[in-house]
């Protein structure tokens, strides 16, 4: 039991350890100027076409009910559509983002994900059995598509099991194991191809997958948060592989030199 809650703490605070590994490397730092970016442009441009397109199609809806409809009837048709549709372009601005981000910063995150990984092996002294898979462009973007369409049709099955009494808990455990199968299939892709041991790997440790994936899941619910939350993801999924993975056979480095 003990191990188990240990390994839950472990997965569960990795996120904020991986942030703090970003903000005191300048090579991580470097690495997600661009898809950081990229992510917060994604996010204002959604926003801004989105709202307007929502109060033209509210204008013209209140406009029609003004020939039949008292006005007082008609402000608060006005008002609670506003509300509506704020929280509608909430929901579906964070599903778009998620996807589309995903997809645009798969290279970058990619990227990020190695440099992260040399970084923690140089740290802790240890390292792989296999080699490095050098991995196309490509390759990179039809794995990222692979997880991804893992991913929505996981959280289909999560949002239904959640309808039904009493096992909203599952859907919450399913869920989180899925957005930890996610990130961990970067590091996971550089030591071997397709999608099996990625799923492996977040089956063999559970409960360090359910930790790692509750603190995204908390991430990706609270305003803005989702725009940062892809790169703390990635080294964070990086960081828990190498420390689960790879073997200690030499001192560690000098943990605080310069990066």
């Amino acid at each position: 039991m003990f191990g188990i809650i240990e390994g839950f703490w472990r997965g569960f605070w990795a996120p904020l350890h991986a942030l703090k590994m970003i903000v005191t490397s300048p090579r991580l730092l470097s690495l997600v100027v661009v898809p950081l970016s990229v992510n917060i442009g994604l996010y204002i441009l959604f926003f801004h076409y989105g709202a307007h397109y929502l109060d033209d199609q509210i204008a013209g809806f209140n406009t029609r009910l003004a020939l039949s409809l008292p006005g007082w009837a008609v402000s608060i048709s006005a008002f609670a559509l506003k509300i509506l549709s704020w929280l509608a372009l909430a929901v579906v601005a964070a599903l778009t983002f998620t996807l589309v981000s995903g997809i645009i910063s798969a290279p970058f995150n990619d990227y990020l994900s190695k440099a992260a990984m040399r970084l923690r092996l140089l740290e802790t002294g240890a390292h792989f059995a296999h080699p490095e898979l050098r991995i196309t462009l490509r390759e990179t973007l039809y794995l990222e598509f692979k997880r991804i369409l893992i991913l929505i049709a996981g959280a289909l099955l999560a949002f239904g099991i959640g309808l039904i009494p009493l096992l909203q808990i599952p859907a919450v455990v399913l869920g989180a194991s899925l957005v930890a199968f996610e990130y961990f299939g970067y590091p996971v892709s550089h030591r071997s191809s397709g999608i099996t041991p990625v799923a492996l790997f977040t089956l063999r440790h559970p409960a360090v997958s359910l930790g790692f994936g509750s603190f995204l899941l908390i991430l990706m619910m609270l305003p803005f948060t989702s725009i940062v939350y892809i790169p703390m993801a990635v080294v964070g999924g990086t960081v828990l592989y190498a420390d689960l993975s790879a073997k200690v056979t030499r001192p560690a480095a000098d943990t605080h030199k310069k990066t």
